[in-house]
């Protein structure tokens, strides 16, 4: 939605009453940034508030797609009883809503994750089909650091956009998350972006040479798990001078190598 199709819908300019308010997670941040409300509250100047933005749906509900941190600044200034200076939308769509939330906050940029699933709103191709993806293998994206977990979604899109250019297929998350789980589960650390950005250079560089099932084996052999895999990684990064991703990259060739005598990897020699 470009900013003169936004302009172009039709809008009233008026003062909301906070306690109508609503927020869509869909839509918006998953979380308030506390800090930056009490700094509003602190140093509060009404007429410094601007207009927040709002989509009344066909259902009444109020929904702010810009402005939730003014919204509850004036929520605790006024006990929920105050209004707020609003630019009024009607008839948006789900993924204009989104849309929005995304042009109006281009320059306060939310945080990698909140854009990430407001885009999967939006309906966008590359992070709907990743998300399907990691939902194949038992994953959900997510801020909660947990087994089960992905928050690396800015590693998920560079690995993304290095299988489409590389036509590889399966698609590199695919493969990627097929080995992690088939070794270790859903353990988190398994799904840190040092790993699964090691395992994707690995698998992108040596394409039908590496056998997919040999490095589960050795994943699964893998004493400490991937916790132990991120820290010798780091300790090889920093004695290298190299990435963290390609440290682990070099040590899964040195292991996937051992007692093989047919298909051995070349030696890894990328350091960036």
């Amino acid at each position: 939605m470009s900013n003169q199709e936004l302009h172009a819908t039709k809008s009233v300019e008026q003062d909301e009453a906070v306690h109508d308010l609503t927020i869509d997670h869909r839509v918006q941040r998953d979380a308030l940034d506390v800090v930056k409300v009490n700094a509003i509250v602190n140093d509060f100047y009404p007429d410094a508030l601007g207009r927040i933005t709002v989509s009344v749906r066909s259902n009444g509900d109020r929904v702010v797609i810009d402005g939730w941190h003014r919204v509850e600044a004036v929520r605790r200034l006024t006990d929920n009883a105050g209004t707020i200076p609003a630019r009024v939308y009607e008839d948006l769509t789900l993924k204009e809503e989104a849309a929005t939330f995304l042009k109006l906050n281009a320059t306060n940029r939310p945080r990698v994750l909140d854009k990430w699933k407001v885009r999967t709103t939006m309906e966008d191709p590359l992070t709907v089909e990743v998300t399907a993806l990691l939902n194949a293998f038992g994953w959900s994206i997510s801020h909660a650091a947990q087994n089960g977990h992905v928050n690396a979604v800015g590693s998920l899109e560079r690995i993304y956009n290095l299988s489409r250019k590389l036509e590889a297929e399966p698609n590199l998350i695919h493969a990627t998350f097929m080995v992690i789980t088939k070794a270790w589960g859903h353990d988190r650390y398994g799904a840190q972006s040092t790993v699964i950005e090691g395992i994707a250079a690995l698998v992108a560089e040596h394409k039908s040479l590496l056998d997919l099932a040999v490095l589960i084996g050795k994943l699964k052999e893998y004493k400490g798990g991937p916790q132990t895999l991120i820290q010798e990684a780091r300790n090889l990064a920093g004695i290298c001078n190299m990435l963290v991703p390609m440290a682990v990259a070099e040590i899964l060739t040195d292991k996937y190598n051992i007692g093989r005598k047919k298909n051995v990897l070349p030696t890894w020699r990328k350091r960036r």
